[in-house]
């Protein structure tokens, strides 16, 4: 019913791993067990989606594994997966598409009982800024911002100033940018977060050129 078997599962471009996963894939199917299936198709797609050249193979391939969790109604899976397809369909420049399947995933945490929203918002006000629809992106962002504020997640309300901080320096903001940056790095560096503190530094550093 998935079509597993009119994929093109060719190793070509890939690692010796790809090939042990496509073997138990083929061995799992054989025993309908859909859920390891899932778990498969999403390595598999992790591995196709770490070229370039084999990105669309993995938006394939995660959306086989899509189908499957949502007939299975497996909420978890489906944001994970939803999330990941938005990703690549993001990083294609194929904004519309990135934008469904965010929105899809977004939705479907929701139905979680789940409250933390901030990344799925990031990430969808990041499309809206690449689109040019600057007014969007900075809604989706402080959304995000005032999210994680009340979820009380340092990391998301880092994401989220770092987040703002770019959208404003994409619409030529600067001063608006440096600010929302600077209030990235003084509590990135109140939690000693190294690797965001590396990240929004670069970032100020555009904003100054």
């Amino acid at each position: 019913a998935y079509e597993i078997r009119n994929c093109d599962w060719s190793p070509d471009v890939c690692s010796s791993d790809l090939t042990c996963y496509l073997t138990s894939l083929k061995l799992t199917e054989e025993m309908n067990d859909s859920m390891r299936l899932v778990g498969l198709l999403s390595q598999i797609g992790h591995i196709y989606q770490n070229k370039k050249e084999t990105t669309e193979k993995a938006i394939r391939i995660l959306l086989q594994a899509l189908l499957i969790t949502e007939n299975k109604k497996t909420d978890s899976l489906t944001v994970d997966i939803s999330f990941r397809i938005g990703e690549l369909f993001s990083e294609q420049g194929e904004y519309s598409k990135a934008l469904k399947y965010y929105y899809s995933a977004l939705e479907t945490y929701a139905k979680t009982g789940k409250t933390n929203e901030a990344p799925f918002l990031i990430a969808i006000g990041n499309v809206y800024m690449k689109m040019g629809d600057f007014t969007s992106a900075l809604g989706h962002h402080f959304k995000a911002l005032a999210d994680s504020k009340e979820s009380n997640s340092p990391i998301d309300i880092i994401s989220a100033l770092s987040a703002i901080g770019a959208t404003y320096l994409a619409k030529e903001d600067v001063d608006h940018s440096i600010q929302y940056y600077l209030e990235g790095i003084k509590m990135a560096q109140e939690m000693n977060a190294v690797t965001a503190l590396k990240e929004l530094y670069q970032e100020i550093g555009r904003a100054h050129v």
